[in-house]
């Protein structure tokens, strides 16, 4: 992974969901890797059929950059058949939010 790019991610428990942690926390760590640590784009991934973190990522203002194999570990999870997704956002589309 190129110094200037970084990943994004979170795994709360069940019981945290829908409260809103990932968001804020998210949009935490975004405001830090943009203004502080020099990165350009931070990206994300996670399972196509999980909505839920589908949509933060669409809050964030990441869009849809690719569609990814599910890795061999996954394959034995329910709707791992619909592959992975990775969203993205650059510092510029950061900044124009």
């Amino acid at each position: 992974m190129p110094p200037d790019e970084a990943e994004l991610g979170y795994r709360l428990r069940q019981a945290a969901w829908g409260r809103g942690y990932a968001t804020e926390g998210s949009r935490a760590l975004l405001e830090k890797a943009f203004t502080e640590l020099a990165v350009r784009t931070v990206w994300a991934a996670t399972m196509a059929v999980n909505h839920g973190s589908r949509r933060i990522m669409e809050k964030l203002g990441m869009t849809l950059a690719d569609t990814l194999p599910t890795p061999s570990d996954m394959e034995m999870v329910e709707g791992s058949e619909q592959r992975g997704v990775r969203y993205e956002i650059t510092e510029e589309q950061w900044k124009q939010r």
